[in-house]
């Protein structure tokens, strides 16, 4: 629904996220915020679905650079 929601991460740091379906909801978009020493991470999780395929981007940025990698799962049926 987009409303930003705490949970406590490793060593009790607060990570900040929300979550957003697209409008033909078939992907959903998950932002998060991460507080790192004097930074804040950021990331960005992007879930799609097609098929029977689930693909996520996932990007993350803070002060040291920004990556960005994607992920391919295709389901097997046997």
């Amino acid at each position: 629904d987009g409303a930003e929601c705490t949970n406590t991460g490793m060593m009790d740091i607060q990570i900040k996220s929300t979550a957003v379906w697209s409008d033909d909801k078939s992907s959903l978009t998950v932002k998060t915020k991460v507080p790192w020493e004097s930074s804040v991470i950021s990331i960005t999780d992007v879930y799609k679905t097609a098929g029977p395929t689930l693909t996520i981007e996932t990007t993350s940025s803070s002060d040291w650079g920004t990556m960005t990698e994607t992920y391919v799962f295709d389901k097997v049926t046997e």
